[in-house]
């Protein structure tokens, strides 16, 4: 069948598919949102779309035995699709003195990746030798928060009791000097 133009509409009407040169159609010429992931081949999916991460450099001590928001450990992300998941980093320093350190992600308010177990947290260190000293803990965890709204993530920390744990600090009696630095990152990954 001949190719042909319609003058007044432009419809091209005998065109094969594969008929046009390579090159022809960029991804200027695309329509945004014209490739939609169900249209992409197998394996090609899981890039990462945005990265979004907060860093704490200060000191923060945790009383009580209750879960505490550790400041400056969050971070905001807004998935570009329903369909994304979003992988959460945590990498943290603590000061270890006599206790057990228990630690979570939570999503929003959610606590998101925790032990099917009584205790229904993650141990990150148990009753140590006394003396002062830090330890290194990173761990992380892929969510699939199925939103499009932003959404917040966090780590909260508790002890045993024992004594309190101290965040970026290398000495429980220092939160302004001997500190480290800890990171808590999301990366979207496409679908």
């Amino acid at each position: 069948m001949p190719v042909s133009i319609n003058g007044q509409t432009g419809v091209i009407t005998g065109l094969a598919v594969g008929g046009l040169p390579d090159g022809t159609v960029d991804a200027d010429t695309l329509a945004s949102n014209a490739v939609t992931a169900t249209k992409l081949a197998s394996g090609v999916g899981g890039k990462i779309l945005q990265v979004i991460q907060s860093t704490k450099t200060d000191g923060q001590e945790v009383t009580g035995t209750s879960y505490t928001d550790i400041t400056g450990l969050s971070a905001t992300i807004t998935p570009s699709a329903t369909t994304s998941k979003v992988l959460v980093m945590v990498d943290f320093v603590f000061n270890k003195n006599n206790y057990a350190l228990y630690a979570q992600i939570l999503r929003g308010s959610t606590a998101i990746g925790n032990p099917t177990s009584s205790d229904s947290a993650m141990r990150i260190y148990n009753n140590g030798s006394g003396g002062d000293s830090s330890e290194h803990s990173s761990f992380m965890y892929l969510d699939s928060p199925s939103t499009t709204s932003a959404t917040t993530y966090k780590l909260q920390v508790k002890s045993n009791g024992a004594s309190h744990p101290y965040v970026n600090c290398s000495y429980s009696t220092r939160t302004s000097d001997y500190l480290s630095t800890s990171t808590f990152t999301l990366m979207e990954i496409a679908a």
